[in-house]
């Protein structure tokens, strides 16, 4: 039988060993919700940075990859087909006489013109290829794994939806494009020897008389 004495000790024990549970329990508990804290913060501070890098790729007027994207996946693509037999062509697109559109309806129009033809050059593409606004009125297509004869057919398609005009802010406006073609390996090997060459040939489209296209070194009938 339990004296008095151990009965006191026993209680006097337990009395401290909540003393000592309660701010442990306390601190866990703390801990457990920090962390908690510390997990959510990580995630948001996670989605903010694949954010910003989303961001750093796209031309905000468009919501259309950048030049920077371009120039990075056309590399990416080259490294990748110079060890096989597959093609790569690109589309180097200005809009004739832009600036006049500008000048005459006002940058606005001018912008919105802009945000319609991107979205027409999307759905002349395959859907795992890509359509980059350079800067200003120039655009730019890859089309990895199509040849010379796919890329033609894709500069046909774009010539004819250009054709109609836009209705903008209660204007009907008329764009037509100029369309350089250069592929690969045929008009070039590296990245930047096959966006001059597409360049050049974007000229070309423009001396025949604009709304055109043409191959490197080869203007369309």
């Amino acid at each position: 039988m339990m004296t008095e004495f151990e009965y006191y000790i026993q209680v006097e024990v337990m009395i401290a060993n909540i003393l000592v549970a309660l701010p442990v329990c306390f601190f866990v508990n703390k801990l457990q919700v920090e962390n908690t804290k510390l997990e959510i913060a990580y995630k948001e501070l996670a989605i903010k940075k694949l954010e910003i890098k989303r961001l750093a790729y796209i031309d905000p007027l468009t919501q259309l990859p950048n030049r920077r994207f371009f120039e990075e996946n056309l590399l990416e693509n080259l490294n990748r087909i110079s060890k096989s037999d597959e093609t790569l062509s690109i589309l180097f697109i200005d809009l004739d006489s832009f600036k006049e559109i500008n000048d005459t309806f006002g940058h606005n129009v001018g912008d919105l013109l802009l945000q319609q033809v991107a979205s027409i050059l999307t759905s002349c593409v395959p859907e795992n290829d890509s359509v980059v606004r350079l800067a200003g009125d120039e655009f730019i297509i890859t089309l990895p794994l199509l040849n010379k004869v796919s890329a033609i057919e894709i500069a046909s398609t774009i010539l004819h939806k250009l054709k109609e005009p836009f209705d903008i802010k209660d204007n009907q406006i008329m764009v037509t494009p100029s369309i350089g073609i250069a592929v690969y390996p045929e008009h070039g090997q590296d990245s930047e020897t096959l966006i001059k060459h597409a360049d050049k040939a974007m000229y070309q489209a423009k001396k025949a008389g604009k709304n055109n296209y043409a191959v490197f070194e080869t203007v369309s009938p």
